[in-house]
């Protein structure tokens, strides 16, 4: 799906929006909407992350759209599958849409899925000020059509099931855990975790990395120049769901990395974007250190 076929997409949802609603567009969407246009996608995602931060739901949604205007489809799955789980309507019709077409949608890698499509269809149909009232409800419709009896019961216990998830993010979790850990006597391995998250926040994050397993192995106290320290050992297992460049990839005590090289037809780019070498990536274990010092606001590491 090209740039050009994306903007037709999107104007055509945004003529649906009433200009009231253009009127009451939060100052984050205008600004963000501004970096777009100009391609500075950097300070776009800023801006979208930013109001992330502050619980805005319709964030995840923006930041997929970063991604889908530099033609990352499963980054841009990622967000908006995150932002229709949070309540975001927009993102709930999109994601319906691609698990009805996926190859129609230029989403091959999705596999067709009539019940979660209907299941998204039906729940963008219901946010009353929502703009997919009518279209949420036909989409629902043309899902159905090709599902048995059970298959619509089953999605539509789905709906019933249903709650959002609230706006989060790696940083928040990070936030939280040095509230809740800094003033220990020492630092615990649910801490360490969160370090650890911390500094792989732009994988862990971005779906691309999942924390399968994480636990201490050790622990050593240490003084200097009368500051104590801990350094805690771990080992974790990590995998990746969303496909991985394996020879691009090193972990290092400072966490993930990922590096350039040569290869065939020259200088390339490698990366977790890069999903069509490895689909499911396999698990692989880690061992690093978690150094915290010891301050007056408690115990605290360095991303």
């Amino acid at each position: 799906m090209s740039i050009r076929m994306i903007i037709v997409i999107l104007t055509a949802i945004f003529l649906s929006v009433s200009a009231a609603a253009w009127a009451a567009l939060a100052s984050w969407e205008i600004e963000g909407s501004q970096a777009l246009e100009s391609r500075n996608y950097p300070l776009a995602l800023r801006i979208y992350q930013r109001a992330a931060k502050q619980g805005e739901v319709k964030s995840s949604y923006h930041i997929g759209l970063v991604y889908a205007f530099q033609e990352d489809w499963k980054k841009k799955m990622f967000w908006w599958l995150k932002g229709a789980e949070e309540g975001d309507s927009i993102a709930q019709f999109e994601v319906a849409q691609i698990f009805l077409g996926p190859e129609t949608s230029g989403m091959g890698f999705v596999p067709q899925d009539y019940v979660q499509a209907y299941k998204w269809y039906e729940l963008a149909a219901k946010d009353p000020s929502g703009p997919f009232a009518k279209d949420g409800i036909e989409g629902r419709d043309m899902a159905a059509a090709h599902m048995t009896p059970a298959q619509i019961k089953q999605a539509q216990a789905l709906v019933r099931k249903w709650k959002p998830m609230a706006v989060t993010t790696v940083e928040d979790e990070y936030d939280t855990a040095v509230k809740k850990y800094a003033p220990g006597k020492l630092p615990v391995e649910a801490y360490a975790e969160q370090v650890f998250k911390h500094r792989n926040d732009w994988a862990v994050g971005g779906g691309l990395v999942n924390i399968d397993s994480f636990k201490k192995t050790d622990g050593q106290k240490s003084s200097m120049f009368g500051v104590d320290y801990y350094t805690l050992e771990y080992e974790a297992v990590v995998s990746f769901p969303k496909g991985t460049n394996e020879p691009c990839i090193r972990w290092g005590n400072s966490g993930l990395s990922l590096y350039n090289e040569w290869g065939e037809g020259g200088f390339h780019e490698c990366g977790l974007s890069n999903f069509n070498i490895s689909p499911s990536g396999q698990p692989v274990r880690v061992t690093g250190t978690v150094r915290f010092k010891k301050t007056e606001n408690g115990w605290r590491s360095g991303k």
